[in-house]
């Protein structure tokens, strides 16, 4: 039944994806604490849907067991050597917005030749509120 109260969530969560309205009159923007969580940290059934979409560049949200994971993937890149930076992570009265930059590998550096798929999980407390991708 977990699983698939967290599946209902994940879909109803990519319907509004990228959503974007406007928020002037939202109140102030205030950060929000985060972490960023590891495979082995978060839930399995968020594990298995974004094995399902990790091939293409892909925005996603979950609420599970009293938390909100925010998912950003990259797709499919030719090399390692990745990494992905948490620009901006702050809400107001009607949503949360993130912004990240996907970092390559430099010139130089020693980097894996194999297919990865960079992507970052945020966890924070959980929200009802409208995740905004910029």
């Amino acid at each position: 039944m977990k699983k698939l109260i967290a599946f209902l969530l994940i879909a109803i969560s990519l319907s509004t994806m990228g959503c974007s309205k406007n928020n002037s009159d939202a109140g102030p923007e205030e950060k929000i604490d985060f972490t960023v969580v590891d495979n082995q940290s978060m839930p399995e059934e968020l594990r298995d849907v974004i094995r399902e979409k990790q091939e293409n560049a892909f925005q996603m949200s979950a609420n599970i067991e009293g938390y909100t994971y925010i998912v950003v993937g990259y797709g499919k890149q030719d090399t390692g050597g990745y990494s992905i930076a948490v620009e901006e992570l702050v809400q107001n009265d009607k949503s949360v917005k993130i912004r990240t930059t996907l970092i390559g590998p430099t010139p130089n550096e020693a980097v894996n030749r194999m297919e990865t798929y960079p992507l970052i999980v945020v966890k924070i407390e959980q929200t009802d509120k409208i995740i905004e991708y910029l």
